[in-house]
């Protein structure tokens, strides 16, 4: 199992990650596709492991799984890569109760979870939002740490060449779901118009290129009633297997057939299709 570990534990991140995987109670990894989340989720599971902890997973491309059967993708289906807006807040309806359920099943301290989410086109945004529910004092306590990953722009581009590659020849099935290279980088446009917004980029025409200040500011925003951390990622850490590669223990929050149906029921009763779009494409607002 140690084998598998490329990050020193002595390095900075190291560091950072292993603290997490001793005391935290859950620990969630936010930014775009193309960043390193995948590989510093993997890293981290291992440590967690390794101190003995019982890891639980929440992955979006891992829950939105059971909200893509045929039947809803013939009703939502994917264009161009895009997970359709009603599956995207399906997604994150469930996750807040999901998560719940899981801090109330499992109150085990060696139990940890650990997750992934990109934000950005409101892909789990739920669990960054302010919502008035029982499960937002966890969220905003100091047991759940929120790590964002900010590459510099020559690590940014190594990762979209091993990007192209992986989805090109799969080392492992689930790296055929990784986000194309035209989703990651239309993820990044938006990203960029809201840091336009917020003022902290200039108006650019086209797609912007990529640029770590700027990435960081929009996501300390996105993150402002989350305790967070930015992991500055100034050097490649050359995975030796496929970063869905674990060969530890896990289990997998998923949501079953009668809690997808309740999401998408609240969807029908609570949007037409106008509004939905409105607040699927309204994600930047925390």
């Amino acid at each position: 199992m140690k084998s598998n570990s490329i990050i020193p534990l002595d390095s900075d991140i190291g560091k950072q990650l292993h603290e997490a995987a001793k005391s935290q109670r859950a620990i969630f990894f936010a930014g775009l596709p193309g960043a390193g989340k995948s590989l510093f989720l993997q890293q981290l599971t291992i440590m967690a492991h390794n101190e003995g902890r019982r890891i639980h997973l929440m992955r979006w491309d891992g829950v939105r799984v059971a909200f893509e059967t045929p039947e809803l993708l013939s009703r939502y289906p994917e264009i161009n890569g895009f997970t359709d807006p009603a599956i995207r807040k399906a997604v994150g309806l469930w996750a807040r109760n999901g998560m719940a359920d899981w801090h109330n099943n499992h109150p085990d301290e060696k139990d940890i979870l650990v997750g992934e989410l990109q934000i950005v086109g409101n892909r789990l945004v739920e669990l960054v939002q302010p919502l008035d529910d029982p499960l937002e004092p966890l969220l905003r306590s100091s047991k759940v740490k929120f790590f964002v990953p900010v590459p510099s722009k020559k690590i940014r581009n190594r990762i979209e060449e091993l990007r192209t590659a992986s989805i090109a020849n799969p080392k492992h099935e689930k790296e055929t779901r990784d986000a194309p290279i035209n989703v990651v980088r239309t993820n990044w446009q938006e990203v960029y118009q809201l840091a336009v917004e917020l003022g902290i980029a200039e108006p650019y025409s086209g797609i912007p290129n990529y640029e770590p200040k700027i990435y960081e500011g929009t996501y300390s925003h996105l993150l402002q009633h989350r305790n967070f951390e930015i992991l500055d990622i100034n050097t490649m850490f050359p995975a030796k297997k496929s970063v869905y590669d674990f060969d530890i223990e896990m289990h997998d929050l998923s949501a079953n057939n009668s809690e997808v149906k309740k999401a998408f029921n609240t969807i029908e009763d609570q949007y037409t299709k106008e509004t939905l779009k409105q607040a699927v494409e309204g994600w930047g607002d925390v």
